[in-house]
């Protein structure tokens, strides 16, 4: 059965077997905020640069959050797999490419996103044993972060950024330099010609022209 819920269905473009596949992930939990506004310009750009697309929205989510049984150290699944999260983790470690977006609550990610983050131990943990086990460690895929906070303070984003990066490395990805937009704490600040948008809209071109990249150089 679909254990998915229906804001972590596929919403995408192109067939499932298309060369280069871009995941965005909506981390806040609001839908139409700045974060959101910013990775649907994004992942625009990198449609329209070739890649598919694949949207996955946190708000409304059911996720079960870690409880640090280290059931997982062992080598076997999460014990509250299967459910969303793993479905979810699943999805965003099988893309080409990933960009996250984020905005900054008390110097750190919303709840919901932390949950997702935790819940990728399961993979770091699998990560650690491959390299105690002196196996080469596969090459990393691309990942982005968009994160915006309504304040421009010494070290705003050093918290998110920080969780990410980890994040990003778990599920075997290499973090890529973000995109941090300060002092946007009210709605309409970002107007959709400005210069974030237009950065946006760099990114989103850059990561399409990665993944190309990355997968000719895996064939």
């Amino acid at each position: 059965c679909d254990l998915l819920h229906p804001r972590l269905r596929l919403q995408g473009s192109g067939s499932q077997a298309a060369v280069r596949r871009v995941v965005g992930l909506y981390g806040s939990p609001r839908p139409h905020g700045h974060s959101a506004r910013l990775l649907d310009r994004a992942l625009s750009a990198a449609e329209a640069g070739g890649a598919e697309v694949e949207r996955l929205h946190l708000q409304g989510a059911h996720l079960q959050a870690c409880s640090a049984c280290e059931h997982c150290a062992t080598g076997a699944d999460c014990v509250n797999a299967p459910d969303e999260a793993s479905h979810l983790l699943e999805r965003l470690r099988s893309a080409d490419a990933l960009i996250l977006a984020s905005p900054v609550y008390f110097f750190g990610v919303p709840a919901q996103l932390k949950a997702l983050i935790d819940r990728g131990q399961l993979f770091w943990w699998r990560g650690e044993q491959h390299r105690r086990s002196g196996l080469s460690t596969p090459r990393r895929k691309p990942a982005y972060a968009i994160v915006t906070a309504g304040q421009d303070r010494p070290g705003e984003f050093a918290g998110v950024v920080g969780s990410l990066r980890a994040f990003f490395f778990s599920l075997d990805f290499a973090p890529q330099p973000p995109l941090l937009v300060p002092g946007v704490d009210r709605e309409g600040l970002i107007a959709p010609n400005s210069n974030f948008m237009l950065r946006a809209s760099q990114l989103g071109r850059q990561v399409s022209a990665k993944v190309l990249e990355t997968k000719a150089g895996l064939e």
